[in-house]
């Protein structure tokens, strides 16, 4: 009867008791560390994109490009009148062939702005960065030593 409730509590399985299963705790201590290995790979993604940004919005350029395209070509809308018909809302033509001239691209160094404007936009999204960059200095490692010294008093 003892051997039998040491053998349970040494093997993993069903009757096993968690706590004491180092599996699980190493497990546990996979999960937590490869979570906040994920947060700060997504922290640093931000932090980078928001560093080298120059426009207003924080929409990315393909969305803010469909929404121009939107803009310019006029969706179809469908008006309903009190009367139960529905009606084409008028839409907006779009001049010429397309909205803008092809442009050849060519290389830029991270300080190679068109004009002043994009370069106070980049100063100002620099700061964003910064600012989340300096708490995620403090937050993330404080939080991880905390978080693991919870994770491993349980018992």
């Amino acid at each position: 009867r003892r051997a039998a409730s040491f053998s349970k509590s040494l093997l993993p399985g069903p009757f096993s008791d968690p706590s004491s299963d180092p599996l699980c705790r190493f497990a546990q201590f996979s999960a937590f560390s490869l979570a906040y290995a994920a947060a700060v790979l997504v922290e640093s993604c931000i932090v980078i994109g928001l560093y080298y940004k120059t426009s207003e919005s924080l929409l990315p350029s393909c969305l803010r490009w469909a929404s121009r395209r939107a803009a310019a070509v006029g969706l179809r809308r469908v008006v309903s009148t009190g009367t139960g018909e529905e009606l084409d809302a008028p839409t907006r033509e779009v001049s010429g062939a397309g909205a803008h001239a092809p442009t050849e691209f060519s290389r830029r160094d991270a300080n190679d702005f068109r004009h002043e404007a994009e370069k106070d936009l980049n100063t100002k999204w620099q700061r964003v960065a910064c600012a989340i960059d300096e708490v995620a200095r403090w937050v993330v490692p404080l939080s991880y030593a905390v978080g693991l010294a919870c994770l491993l008093a349980v018992k």
